[in-house]
């Protein structure tokens, strides 16, 4: 349940702190603490760390994932060119696959962008990508530009969709206000009901 476990004690640490990152279980501890105690401690904690560690799957070489519903084989030992053949993945190192997953969505994403950019009559509008922690957008009215997480790749176009349209609304309404909202459900009536499923989103880790 606890592996990969990395323990870090530090002096000034006041008290036991766990947290899940990258498939990987990373607790800090006052220096005092004994290896016994923070067993202890994750054995109590033990049913968030595993709902944690679900959301982190650890995709190896020939596991299959999604990208916007569509199964892909992970492959690291191909000799030919990384890329996207198919439905198979070839990447040999980390960098290689953060530029695939960037480039398919990137693809993908701008032509959303486009179409429902020129629907609402933005069409001025810039597109910026990036990985968020804990947002699917943001949007800067001014500059007129509006930044995806890349993330999103992991969820369905309907997804996608539903947070285009967020962010489109926030050039009319930089709020969450009430006015906001109307504006938000006229464009994308079933946005609360799509939206939730982003909370079940599964973010896979990818291991070389």
């Amino acid at each position: 349940m606890c592996k990969p476990l990395k323990i870090i004690k530090r002096k000034n640490q006041k008290r036991i702190v766990c947290r899940v990152q990258e498939a990987k279980v990373i607790v800090s501890a006052p220096t005092m603490v004994s290896n016994q105690q923070i067993q202890d401690f994750l054995l109590i904690h033990k049913d968030w760390i595993l709902q944690q560690l679900q959301k982190q799957p650890m995709i190896h070489h020939g596991d299959y994932f999604e990208l916007f519903d569509i199964s892909y084989q992970f492959d690291t030992n191909s000799l030919i060119p990384s890329g996207i053949y198919d439905h198979r993945v070839v990447a040999h190192t980390s960098l290689e696959l953060k530029q695939i997953l960037y480039d398919h969505f990137q693809k993908i994403c701008q032509s959303r962008f486009n179409c429902i950019a020129h629907s609402l009559g933005f069409d001025d509008c810039d597109l910026k990508i990036k990985e968020y922690k804990s947002r699917w957008g943001s949007c800067k009215p001014k500059d007129k530009l509006i930044t995806i997480n890349i993330n999103l790749i992991f969820s369905n176009i309907l997804c996608l969709d539903a947070v285009l349209y967020h962010e489109f609304a926030h050039l009319v309404v930089s709020d969450h206000s009430k006015k906001f909202y109307q504006i938000l459900l006229t464009w994308c009536p079933d946005y609360r009901q799509i939206h939730a499923q982003l909370k079940n989103i599964v973010i896979p880790q990818f291991q070389f």
